[in-house]
């Protein structure tokens, strides 16, 4: 695809414009049926009677091979607009992030009072992959609440309540809980 993508960018910002561009692009490659019927013979309805029209299109290669180029051509546009778009919404992004790092949560099955071992690593590992993805967007997490937000993860299950003594219990006086000690802890 030869696609400009200062004029898909500039098509983006505007549905219609964006609709068109990708459509005239396909159509260029001789690909738009793939994408509108899904076959190299389709049937549509003509008109308000019920007759159906059949449309051949014309054989430049294998359908599948037309499917596996529309499907390129669709994921390069998309790649185009979410490159443009993940940057200029860093602060939507990491607001979004931040919520999701608020809401989480150790989750527990019925009646269950333990977590296993794997299902804690991929809880602190989800959690530290949250506060990563916001250090990677430019919003960081100060190193002294990171601790509370990993500590609030946890549920709030008589089960857990000594565990949420023994994290606090081990902070010394006149110094600050650490990110790893909760994750010693845990």
């Amino acid at each position: 695809m030869a696609a400009d993508t200062d004029l898909l960018l500039r098509s983006a910002r505007d549905w219609n414009a964006w609709e068109s561009y990708t459509e005239g692009e396909l159509r260029k490659e001789g690909l738009w049926l793939v994408v509108e019927k899904g076959d190299t013979t389709a049937s549509a309805a003509s008109g308000s009677s019920a007759s159906l029209v059949t449309i051949t299109v014309p054989l430049r290669d294998t359908f599948a091979e037309r499917d596996s180029r529309a499907l390129g051509l669709i994921r390069a546009l998309w790649e185009a607009l979410k490159k443009e778009y993940s940057q200029a919404n860093k602060t939507e992004i990491a607001f979004a992030l931040l919520q999701q790092l608020l809401r989480r949560k150790l989750r527990l099955e019925d009646g269950q009072e333990k977590v296993t071992l794997s299902g804690m690593t991929a809880h602190v590992d989800k959690f530290a992959s949250d506060l990563n993805r916001l250090d990677g967007l430019g919003y960081s997490v100060d190193a002294d609440l990171q601790p509370l937000f990993l500590r609030r993860t946890l549920p709030k299950t008589s089960g857990f309540e000594a565990l949420q003594a023994s994290i606090l219990g081990s902070v010394a006086a006149n110094s600050k809980l650490t990110r790893d000690q909760v994750e010693a802890k845990i």
